[in-house]
């Protein structure tokens, strides 16, 4: 009984903690790691749909289509890290293609 009351719980340890500590990280460290892969793949995936929008021999497709080829599954997420990437909707990149 006096071993139980002398230990004090510590902080709940978090699954990214845990994982860190499999890879001899700091929590930090491996979130900063994580975060620069999701936005590299995050730019990577919005170049990508950028150049099929405008590429000439889809112009036929659908915008929903190339997001969907380029990654993304949900059709407001793209057309909104879109707008925040190019400044644009990829409507409006469309349009300027075609002038």
């Amino acid at each position: 009984m006096r071993a139980a009351r002398g230990r004090t719980p510590g902080p709940p340890i978090s699954p990214l903690d845990r994982r860190a500590k499999a890879r001899g990280l700091s929590a930090g460290r491996l979130h900063e790691a994580i975060s620069t892969f999701c936005h590299w793949l995050l730019a990577t995936r919005l170049e990508e749909s950028r150049r099929a929008l405008l590429d000439p021999r889809r112009a036929g497709e659908g915008i929903a289509s190339i997001a969907y080829c380029a990654g993304f599954n949900d059709l407001s997420v793209f057309n909104r890290a879109f707008r925040n990437r190019f400044g644009m909707t990829p409507s409006d990149l469309r349009g300027t293609r075609r002038n």
